[in-house]
C-alpha cells in the first residue's frame, strides 16, 4: 500500500510516501524535500520512535518492565540505530530492531539518540523535546548503551541549494537476530 501527504511552508515542499507490507518485519517511509525559494534552504529532519522489545501480553502486564535489558548501538557502517533485548532465560525468544534515515541527492551530517530522558529534557514531554527546542540546545547526544527508557531518534541536517531536491528515507526493521536487521545495509 502506498500512501502520500503533502504539505508546504514557505519556499520548502515536502511530502510524505509511506510503503508498508502486509506481515512484513520492515517499514520504510520517504520524504522527499524541495527547495522551491529564491535561496539556499537549511533542512533537519528529526524521527522518533518509542521503543517496546517485549511480546504484546508481557508488554501489557507490566509496561516498564519491557523497557529493561534492552541494549541500544550505533552502527557508524550503517548509519543506524540498533537495540536488542538482552535474554533473561535461554528459552527468551530474541529480539532485534534496527532503524536509519536514509538521504538521497544530498550531503547530510546525521546525529542520533537513544535515551528518552535526554531527548525529552527535564520536566518536557513529546510535545516539547528539548532535543527540538534551539534555545535549549537542541541536539541529540549521540547516547547509545543500557539506557533505562530507549528510543530511537536520528536527525539528517542537510542544506538545498536553489530548486534541489533529495529523498530521505526512513527505515525500521525488527527480526530475531542481529543478522535479520543489518540486512538493511543491503
Amino acid at each position: 500500500m502506498l500512501a502520500s501527504i503533502f504539505s508546504g511552508k514557505h519556499d520548502e515542499r515536502e511530502w510524505m510516501e509511506c510503503t508498508l507490507e502486509q506481515g512484513a518485519p520492515a517499514r520504510g517511509r520517504g520524504l522527499p524535500i524541495e527547495n522551491a525559494g529564491g535561496r539556499e534552504l537549511h533542512v533537519g529532519v528529526t524521527t522518533y520512535v518509542e521503543l517496546v522489545l517485549n511480546t504484546p501480553v508481557a508488554n501489557a502486564a507490566q509496561p516498564a518492565f519491557s523497557q529493561l535489558f534492552v541494549q541500544t548501538g550505533w552502527d557508524a557502517k550503517c548509519n543506524a540505530l540498533i537495540a536488542h533485548r538482552r535474554q533473561r532465560a535461554p528459552d527468551d525468544v530474541p529480539m532485534w530492531v534496527v532503524h536509519t534515515l536514509r538521504t538521497v541527492g544530498a550531503d547530510a551530517m546525521v546525529a542520533y539518540e537513544s535515551d528518552r530522558m535526554r531527548f525529552l529534557g527535564r520536566g518536557r514531554t513529546t510535545a516539547r523535546p528539548q532535543a527540538m527546542d534551539v534555545s535549549a540546545g537542541g541536539a541529540l547526544s549521540g547516547t547509545t548503551g543500557p539506557v533505562l527508557d530507549p528510543i530511537f531518534s536520528l536527525r539528517s541536517a542537510m542544506t538545498l541549494a536553489l530548486g534541489a531536491m533529495t529523498q530521505l528515507v526512513a527505515f525500521l526493521v525488527a527480526g530475531d537476530h542481529d543478522v535479520d536487521v543489518h540486512a538493511i545495509d543491503s
